[in-house]
């Protein structure tokens, strides 16, 4: 299928010239203090509905009345996107000019679902599987001149995670002393130590780098799922997982110990570089009682990939003969136990990647039972 649609949620007022307070002004030969009236930014003369055409192609069969396949991938391009123009200035009275449809971005992605399942005799079996890929990409955005490719955002994804690639610590005085310029603060032993991306001996932000996948969402998610029977003996269970995406561990209490009369968390605590230490194994810098421009901005080691995959779910079950249970004038009773969230494999070892500190991690539960049906 193909189309066109948009999106009418355009912003108010654009095509205005709006005027806000001002600072003082010369009257004659006095300067008056009281404010007055300042020429705001340019208007959008050319506003309009931001558009996307869509088109996708999509599959469905059944094979050997044993397999059910689906597949279906998508291409969504939208643009008159109202984007900052801060590469156009008024001549006149110096303000930046308003918003403009120039941006450009496309999305794309595939979704593949299969299922297999069949009776044979006593033994049924189902056996399925999904996975989902999408992604992003900034074609136009009125980016500003930058430097050099890494800073631009134009041809990158939207939320796109930007840091400093670490490539150690500071040793020692004589570490820091053969090292590029550190423009973000003073720097001390068992500091992060970045990686000079332009060669200027300079660590500063012409220096911060893309890394990693998405900060808002992940690109990739997927689950499988089996569900197997014998004789009224079953068991099943459901997998499911998420894959790059990225987040910055920026929770103070965990991650940024010491400071502003905070307490310091274990897993800081065994994990920081510390003074005539091996150090080999510190993944964290130094501790501090105050604040560090240098070690906590955006940066490699407080990027994480949080990737995992769960164990949702999965049961054990029995089901009893139906020539046992009719005598008591019943059609099904099942003794089952019952799990949820069972185990996750992921690399985070201080939090729950699903939630992040922003919410209580899901909690492992195991359900014994019975069903009746009548």
């Amino acid at each position: 299928s193909y189309g066109l649609t948009g999106n009418d949620q355009v912003w108010k007022n654009m095509d205005k010239y709006p005027f806000g307070g001002g600072g003082g002004f010369i009257f004659g030969d006095d300067f008056i203090s009281n404010g007055g009236i300042a020429e705001g930014q340019l208007p959008s003369l050319n506003a309009t509905f931001e558009k996307s055409c869509k088109a996708n192609l999509g599959i469905d069969m059944r094979l050997l009345n044993l397999i059910d396949f689906n597949l279906e991938t998508y291409f969504d391009h939208r643009y008159d996107i109202m984007v900052p123009n801060e590469n156009v200035t008024s001549g006149f009275f110096g303000a930046t000019a308003s918003n403009s449809p120039n941006g450009i971005v496309n999305n794309y992605g595939v979704e593949i679902g299969m299922s297999i399942g069949k009776r044979i005799g006593d033994f049924a079996f189902n056996i399925n599987g999904q996975f989902a890929f999408s992604r992003n990409k900034i074609i136009e955005m009125n980016e500003t001149f930058k430097p050099y490719d890494y800073l631009k955002s134009t041809g990158g994804r939207l939320n796109q995670f930007y840091g400093l690639e670490v490539i150690g610590f500071f040793k020692d005085q004589t570490d820091i002393d053969n090292s590029p310029a550190q423009m973000f603060s003073t720097v001390y032993p068992g500091d992060l130590k970045y990686k000079d991306q332009n060669g200027d001996k300079r660590i500063d932000e012409q220096d911060i780098i893309p890394m990693g996948y998405n900060t808002q969402c992940p690109e990739i998610f997927y689950s499988v799922g089996f569900d197997l029977e014998y004789k009224g003996f079953g068991i099943n269970a459901q997998f499911q997982g998420a894959g790059h995406y990225t987040v910055q561990r920026d929770l103070s209490s965990l991650y940024y110990p010491l400071m502003n009369n905070q307490t310091i968390s274990t897993h800081y605590l065994e994990n920081c570089w510390r003074p005539g230490a091996d150090n080999t194994e510190a993944t964290y810098p130094r501790l501090t009682t105050t604040e560090s421009a240098n070690n906590y901005r955006n940066n490699s080691v407080f990027m994480k990939n949080v990737s995992f995959l769960k164990l949702r779910s999965a049961e054990a079950y029995y089901k009893l003969p139906e020539n046992f249970i009719e005598r008591f004038r019943l059609q099904e009773f099942r003794l089952f136990v019952k799990g949820m969230d069972l185990f996750s494999l992921d690399n985070m070892k201080e939090t729950d990647p699903e939630v992040m500190w922003k919410t209580y991690p899901a909690q492992r539960s195991v359900h014994f039972g019975f069903d009746l049906t009548f």
